[in-house]
């Protein structure tokens, strides 16, 4: 999901002057818009997370997962650290999927109703 490879750039530790991100969408979809615009706002919350605690896994999906714990510092704080971590993001990133579930339901059917049956 190209929201997933976003979020990761945003979160990058390198300057924002020298990284681009251009997402090309030859088909012109509002998904694609949509879900940009949805990552932004989950970026608020991300990127400041990652900065803080060094998060080198920057895909939220990926980084929330249950195999993603083994980061090297088994530290008990780390894990304490980490639990509350998750569980105060884990609601915004669950909002943010639907909304994206959400932005794919319409656009299937908008485009059901936009093409008629010949």
């Amino acid at each position: 999901m190209i929201v997933n490879t976003v979020l990761s750039l945003l979160a990058v530790d390198y300057p924002a002057e020298k990284l681009a991100c251009y997402a090309s969408d030859d088909g012109c979809s509002p998904l694609t818009f949509l879900s940009l615009l949805e990552a932004s706002e989950f970026a608020k919350l991300w990127v400041p997370v990652c900065k803080k605690y060094g998060v080198k896994v920057r895909a939220p999906f990926r980084y929330f997962s249950d195999q993603s714990l083994t980061s090297g510092d088994d530290s008990s704080q780390f894990r304490q650290e980490w639990q509350i971590m998750k569980a105060s993001l884990i609601p915004s990133l669950q909002l943010f999927h639907s909304r994206i579930l959400l932005l794919k339901t319409l656009r299937n059917t908008i485009t059901q109703f936009s093409n008629p049956i010949k």
